[in-house]
């Protein structure tokens, strides 16, 4: 198992409701599949690079619904694939993410992707023949053979995205913690929590200190609170913890 701390050369994060993912860099070995443990380490090739994350009917297999990942400058060569049909769902079309804050990362889809392969697992199923032929993705084809259950499919995927690019850090948490499967995995998942809880400390002690420095009361008032807040968390090891009376607030700055 890598050394659970093993995160120097990444980037600062962020504040609470910005952006959160950290700096991606090639992998330092070759490897033909991404894993959960490779995200958390921050190794990805084309991380960054816009993507799209669709669910496509496949087109000889009724029932049978792809997902997959293309970048966004390129997806209509993968509806040239002969095994591919109609698209049903792709996230650039997802109003609630473009019009928010943009189209997916590499990064991002990849991880929405995993969430979806495992919350879906009642629906995966190998078509048997794309097995045989090794057909590339055949492990990321579900069997939903009624509308409903294709809805339900469209409906997981949709809320994938939701929570890990919509709903910031608490997102974050929520739903990595379901894929960190492994003990490298599980160490990696808790470094990247206490690196996110020690930053939100970081900044509201920072933001307290130019508080006080020109007496705003308002503003102390606040950020004090927010320093007890990302204690609790530091604490406990979690930001998806429900908070006591004492330390909930409303409020801005």
């Amino acid at each position: 198992m890598e050394s659970e701390c093993d995160l120097d050369y990444l980037t600062d994060l962020t504040g609470p409701d910005e952006k959160f993912w950290w700096k991606f860099r090639d992998p330092l070995q070759e490897s033909k599949f991404d894993s959960i443990e490779a995200f958390l380490r921050g190794e990805m090739r084309d991380a960054t690079s816009e993507s799209v994350l669709y669910l496509a009917r496949m087109r000889n297999y009724p029932g049978f619904v792809k997902i997959g990942i293309a970048q966004l400058k390129t997806r209509i060569i993968r509806a040239m694939n002969p095994e591919i049909g109609e698209f049903v769902w792709e996230s650039c079309h997802f109003e609630d993410l473009v019009v928010n804050r943009g189209n997916l990362t590499r990064a991002e889809a990849w991880i929405s992707e995993q969430f979806s392969l495992h919350v879906g697992q009642r629906w995966r199923q190998a078509v048997p023949k794309l097995q045989e032929r090794r057909w590339g993705g055949y492990t990321e084809t579900f069997f939903v053979p009624t509308p409903e259950e294709e809805n339900e499919l469209i409906e997981l995927v949709e809320g994938s995205v939701c929570m890990f690019c919509l709903m910031g850090m608490a997102g974050l948490e929520l739903g990595i913690k379901h894929l960190a499967l492994s003990d490298e995995a599980r160490g990696l998942y808790q470094a990247r929590v206490q690196q996110i809880i020690e930053h939100l400390l970081a900044t509201a002690e920072d933001e307290l200190a130019a508080a006080i420095a020109i007496s705003d009361k308002q503003k102390i008032q606040y950020w004090q609170q927010r320093v007890k807040v990302a204690e609790y968390y530091l604490k406990h090891g979690s930001f998806t913890l429900r908070l006591p009376e004492d330390l909930r607030f409303s409020g801005e700055p």
